[in-house]
């Protein structure tokens, strides 16, 4: 695959990195198109963003925030069904001090702490009627960590995961950033623009080679958290052309 294989961001107005992932090369199959969605947080999406996810025919929402973040931005849907998933307990990881925040803590967190969640939340990817749409806050860490997981264990090539999450810097810089900054400063509290937006292809490889070091694979990891191969079987099927 090249970049240009990927699909540009979907425009679904109040988002900033709402995407597709193509039909990449999945072991001897490929995954179905505009099947699995990626997103930034839907509380500022408008009627006409309502209007363009109805046309997506997405019927599962998966949202990666805490209670908190959801309580502070709720986003309202009668359809598609909202999966409450969340990966932290409160919206930040646990850090010794708010400007000590850096990717790399936030990944090794969810590698080493957070599998039960992150396998709960490939597992509503995997029971879902498909399309799915997964998102977080930024459609970045949480969302990005997740999705590599559900792709990897469908036998998708680790370039091709990494292509996709780099996409996410350039989505989020500019009116998202601005924006970000704003509420963070109002909370009291404040986190480098890095840890925001930034995508490095080197952290997404680092975290892979973390799994597959560890749990020899994206599935042996998933299993080790509570992941069954009847859920395996349910991803395949969601995920992967038959």
């Amino acid at each position: 695959m090249t970049d240009t294989d990927f699909l540009t961001p979907i425009t679904v107005e109040g988002t900033y990195n709402f995407r597709a992932i193509p039909s990449l090369d999945a072991g001897e199959s490929v995954i179905r198109s505009n099947t699995l969605f990626r997103s930034d947080a839907l509380d500022g999406i408008t009627d006409q963003g309502r209007d363009a996810l109805a046309s997506l025919r997405i019927n599962r929402i998966i949202d990666l925030r805490s209670a908190d973040e959801i309580h502070g931005e709720p986003a309202s849907f009668t359809t598609p069904t909202v999966v409450a998933a969340p990966i932290f307990e409160s919206g930040r990881p646990t850090t010794t001090a708010d400007s000590s925040i850096t990717l790399e803590a936030v990944y090794r967190d969810m590698i080493d702490n957070r599998g039960v969640a992150l396998a709960g939340a490939v597992r509503a990817i995997a029971t879902s009627s498909a399309p799915v749409l997964v998102h977080c806050t930024a459609g970045k860490d949480r969302t990005g960590v997740v999705v590599a997981l559900a792709l990897l264990a469908c036998g998708v090539d680790r370039a091709d995961i990494v292509d996709d999450y780099i996409l996410t810097s350039a989505n989020l810089s500019g009116e998202w950033l601005d924006s970000m900054r704003t509420r963070i400063a109002a909370a009291g509290y404040s986190i480098p623009d890095e840890a925001l937006v930034a995508s490095p292809a080197e952290l997404m490889d680092a975290t892979i080679d973390r799994i597959i070091t560890e749990f020899d694979s994206a599935t042996g990891y998933l299993e080790a958290h509570g992941f069954t191969t009847a859920d395996h079987d349910e991803l395949l099927t969601t995920l992967v052309e038959q």
